[in-house]
């Protein structure tokens, strides 16, 4: 039993100096000198071998101090059930570790890229649109809620995307590609949707106020409910869209814009207007 007591208070007389010295420099290189044998096991690989050897150490030591040394099939008799059973616990240790670093690393990466999808330089929020689309964050709801206030997603693809109640607050989404997109609840006031495919998207309830909607496709769109307070609508196709309880008030239309079947946009309180060639601007027809 002794060399068992030398072999602890050897390693007691080097870790206590050499955690006192770690407290010391509050996170400062510490000089080798004042910590022994440091240099040799500053990497966690190393300290694993180094723990490994201690292990291998006191079991060997240990066996021959209670049982004297015997033979090999008795060593191994005696060691084997611990041995398999530590293994499957370090094993399932590691899967566990590993699965929560993994989740973690996700959640920071997924928050980072909705970060940079907000910013308003167009390429390197496309670039933040392709990453999201390819780990699936795009479809999952990771970004219902987000904020993406006046972020630049111009000509960006997000077919079927999910970005219920999002806030994309005077965004530019002028050409992009929104395909059966969800924005149900979201906040667009005074986004810029021209030219944008719309078609089949589900703007249930979504805030439109103010939102440049010119030459949009929003065929078979679902706008029920949705508010398009003084939108701009001039050539919009609205062929076949869900108008159910839509608030059209004052929202801009020319003759270009297709209503669906039956639709009165007048009765609505919606606005016509024609472009004056001269000037550039929207004038009201009954105001000429």
């Amino acid at each position: 039993m002794l060399w068992l007591f030398v072999t602890f208070v050897i390693i007691l007389l080097w870790a206590i100096p050499a955690f006192r010295t770690l407290q010391e420099m509050e996170g400062q290189p510490a000089p080798r000198w004042r910590i022994p044998l440091l240099h040799l096991i500053d990497e966690p690989e190393e300290a694993a071998v180094v723990f490994f050897l201690l292990g291998i150490v006191f079991a060997v030591g240990g066996y021959a101090v209670m049982h004297g040394w015997g033979t090999l099939r008795d060593m191994v008799g005696d060691f084997y059930a611990n041995i398999a059973m530590e293994c499957f616990s370090v094993a399932v240790t590691v899967l566990i570790i590993e699965r929560l670093y993994q989740r973690r690393s996700d959640r920071e990466e997924k928050a980072r890229l909705i970060l940079q999808m907000g910013s308003s330089e167009n390429a390197f929020a496309a670039q933040a649109v392709r990453q999201l689309g390819k780990r699936g964050w795009l479809h999952d709801d990771s970004l219902s809620g987000a904020d993406l206030y006046r972020a630049n997603l111009s000509g960006v693809t997000m077919h079927e995307a999910s970005l219920w109640n999002a806030i994309l607050w005077e965004a530019d989404l002028s050409g992009a590609d929104l395909l059966w997109i969800n924005l149900s609840g979201a906040s667009l006031q005074d986004a810029n949707l021209s030219s944008a495919n719309l078609s089949e998207a589900f703007l249930w309830n979504a805030d439109l106020t103010g939102a440049n909607l010119q030459q949009a496709d929003l065929s078979r769109a679902n706008l029920e409910q949705a508010i398009l307070w003084e939108s701009h609508l001039q050539g919009a196709n609205l062929f076949g869209a869900n108008l159910t309880r839509a608030n059209l008030a004052e929202a801009k239309y020319d003759r270009d814009t297709k209503w669906p079947d039956g639709f009165d946009p007048k009765a609505a309180g919606a606005i016509e207007v024609e472009l004056d060639e001269e000037s550039g601007e929207w004038i009201l027809l009954d105001k000429r």
